[in-house]
Formats: C-alpha cells, structure tokens, sequence
C-alpha cells in the first residue's frame, strides 16, 4: 500500500508503504509494523528499511536523511513519532 513518495539527493525515487495486508482472503487487513521504504534503482526496488509501524509520510532534510512519521493511524493517542534514517 503506496502511501507517499519522494526524489532523494541521490536522484532516485523512495516509495513509502503503509504496511502489508494479510493473505488469507478476508477483506484488506494490514498487519502491525509491516511498513517500509523502498528505493527505485535501474529498474529495481531496493529495501531501504522496513517493520515501520503504520507511517503516514516521508521528506528528505538538508543533510540528505530521510524523516518518517509512525504511528499515525491505528496507533494509541500520543504515540506519533519522527524517526530519521541514515542511507
């Protein structure tokens, strides 16, 4: 489940997922820290980082890091967070 995307200073594309539905042909479900980041790269999707809990959005800062916020949907009240990736 495609969510948000981003050009990061490398000049690739970062696929954020929301998370990963069940396989078990009930209605869509999505499973609990299922989330990840993917990179386009020749045609290819690299795994940047994954078991994200429910992100919701993603941006690159000045220094080239990738911010992702978590915990935005399902979670308890007061457990957002901004997380920060090194590549």
């Amino acid at each position: 489940m495609p969510i948000d995307i981003a050009w990061g200073p490398d000049g690739l594309l970062y696929i954020l997922e929301f998370g990963q539905g069940l396989d078990d042909g009930a209605p869509p479900a999505i499973t609990a820290a299922s989330g990840r980041v993917l990179r386009r790269n020749r045609g290819r999707l690299d795994l940047v980082i994954d078991g994200l809990n429910y992100p919701y959005a993603m941006a690159f800062g000045p220094s080239g890091d990738l911010w992702i916020t978590v915990n935005s949907s399902f979670g308890e009240p007061g457990s957002g967070q901004l997380i920060r990736v090194t590549l």
